[in-house]
């Protein structure tokens, strides 16, 4: 018999969107965890000082205004720790590729791309950026992924296969929606320190 490993993965729809997801666990999950974390992290930051001021009779736009400064001088912090969730997930990680994926390597390392000898104000731009293109990246695939998902459920697949398909579609795109978002976060951090410096 003869060995159809090197073929990869049907583009079968189905097999696909199942593919991705086993990918998105052995190779993006910490990615995700760490994301997630820092969402949530700074939208309860954002949120508990909307509250505070409100309940201090602020008005809506210096409520607004003091609640974007909490999340950003709370990004870096929140940053670390969520860095450190992610890298939690490392073990896990690797549990999953001996399972589904033996004798795989691990894909490679991203390289370094940040400017390391930026200002703090570069960093934090850099990563707000950074995060802001990745949630809008990710979340346009999981709305198109979930009306594509519902759509069929309500026609012709059977649920399972709807969930699969909202599911895929945002997983298999999150490695690009990642490295895109690290792009233009490294621009963004260039342009802001260019301006500021020259």
């Amino acid at each position: 018999m003869t060995d159809a490993s090197h073929l990869g993965v049907p583009p079968l729809p189905l097999v696909r969107d199942a593919a991705a997801i086993m990918s998105f666990c052995v190779e993006s999950l910490d990615d995700a965890v760490e994301d997630a974390a820092k969402l949530a992290l700074l939208a309860l930051a954002g949120g508990a000082a909307s509250l505070l001021l409100r309940r201090a009779s602020w008005s809506r736009r210096s409520t607004r205004a003091a609640a974007a400064c909490v999340v950003v001088v709370l990004h870096p912090p929140v940053n670390v720790l969520a860095d450190s969730l992610g890298d939690a997930l490392t073990p896990v990680q690797r549990a999953l590729r001996g399972a589904f994926m033996p004798g795989e390597l691990p894909r490679a390392a991203r390289p370094a791309r940040r400017n390391q000898r930026g200002t703090a104000t570069g960093a934090v731009i850099d990563d707000l950026v950074e995060d802001a293109f990745k949630l809008a990246c990710v979340g346009s695939h999981a709305l198109l992924g979930s009306a594509l998902g519902t759509s069929l459920t309500q026609r012709a697949l059977p649920r399972f296969a709807g969930t699969l398909i909202a599911l895929g579609a945002p997983i298999s795109e999150y490695q690009s929606c990642d490295e895109y978002g690290d792009l233009l976060g490294d621009m963004a951090q260039r342009w802001m320190e260019a301006e500021t410096t020259g």
